[in-house]
């Protein structure tokens, strides 16, 4: 990453699909690290390549160039910039609607639902405002101890998971070849970069909709979706099925957007 560059547009819109509080998350099927380098496809498609990332990582499923190619050409369909970048808000739903069998939900960093699914193994797409002195740091030696910047130049969408030893997180880049693609910053170092606004404060991350129950609050908003008259095709007063509560969640949440 070079000064000027860009991949992440400022702020993120319609960031209304945080359900974190209201959902218990399962233990993640995968935690295994499945690399990427965006370049192959653009120099500015890290938010794609961010959300693909977190859920290869989920799910063990690599996406091949040729799909990665197809990913981006959507994206610019739906508005990403090809000379800057896009959201990474919107590149999550992306990838969630291409695939269909995970949910997404934000996460916001320094908060106990981020270190729950960290713990639990699961992948967070985040993103940060970054200089030459943000790539110097951990270049030289894998960490990141910085926690402050004066100035930022960029914006970029890396996933953050936990490290074996629970000392560091680790942030896994998308330049696979690259010495240091996965580099560690230490948790306290962490909380200040979010802080001091370093990263944005809002992360999101997919859960597998077969691994998650179906709540009590779930049950009640069907009853609201059917009163309120966009069912679709919602019974009242019958047993919501898995697919009904994901087409109900999604009307109630926009994550259909």
């Amino acid at each position: 990453m070079e000064d000027g560059y860009y991949g992440v547009i400022d702020g993120d819109p319609n960031v209304n699909d945080y359900l974190g509080a209201s959902v218990t998350f399962p233990t993640a099927r995968k935690s295994e690290t499945i690399e990427y380098n965006q370049k192959e496809v653009s120099p500015v498609s890290c938010t794609i390549h961010g959300a693909m990332g977190a859920y290869s990582d989920l799910t063990g499923y690599k996406f091949s160039l040729e799909k990665r190619e197809e990913l981006w050409q959507k994206a610019i369909e739906l508005g990403a910039n090809p000379e800057q970048g896009w959201y990474t808000a919107r590149a999550v739903d992306l990838i969630r609607k291409d695939r269909g069998d995970v949910a997404s939900f934000t996460v916001y960093l320094n908060t106990p639902e981020f270190r729950e699914v960290l713990e639990k193994g699961y992948s967070v797409v985040a993103s940060y405002r970054g200089n030459k002195e943000f790539g110097a740091d951990f270049k030289a030696d894998g960490i990141l101890d910085l926690t402050n910047l004066q100035t930022t130049t960029y914006g970029y969408c890396i996933r953050i998971k936990q490290s074996e030893k629970d000392v560091y997180d680790l942030v896994v880049d998308n330049y696979l070849g690259r010495e240091y693609n996965v580099y560690k910053v230490p948790e306290a170092n962490f909380i200040q970069l979010v802080t001091n606004g370093v990263f944005y404060p809002a992360g999101y991350v997919y859960c597998m909709k077969d691994d998650l129950e179906i709540p009590e609050w779930a049950l009640k908003g069907h009853d609201f979706v059917i009163k309120n008259e966009i069912s679709d095709g919602l019974r009242p007063n019958e047993p919501i099925t898995r697919a009904e509560m994901w087409t109900m969640l999604e009307r109630m949440y926009n994550l259909n957007r």
